[in-house]
């Protein structure tokens, strides 16, 4: 990986010099200001609505899966608590697929 970004950055050191031979500062100093506008709506907008986004999604992650969460919504479809093997016609009271003792639903 490290290679590859001292291969991008020798390119980007080698391309910039042909670029601004051929097409003239002026138009160079257009593309700049274009990249800049760009940098700023990404580190200004978009990066941090990224991060709300992940942040949210990443509580969101936190809340469901959070093992007592997760023992309420297995026992609410009726599953397993442990395993979530499907209990559906199981009246033997045990899990077949762990041995947890059945617990009843509320």
């Amino acid at each position: 990986m490290r290679v590859l970004r001292w291969v991008l950055l020798i390119l980007a050191i080698l391309w910039l010099p042909a670029v601004i031979i051929r097409h003239g500062a002026d138009e160079i100093s257009a593309h700049l200001a274009m990249g800049f506008t760009v940098f700023i709506f990404f580190s200004l907008i978009a990066m941090p609505v990224f991060g709300l986004v992940k942040s949210l999604m990443a509580l969101e992650r936190y809340i469901t899966g959070h093992p007592q969460m997760r023992r309420l919504e297995r026992m609410r479809n009726g599953l397993c608590v442990d395993c979530g093997y499907d209990l559906r016609g199981n009246v033997s009271g045990v899990c077949p697929e762990c041995g947890t003792p059945i617990t009843s639903r509320a």
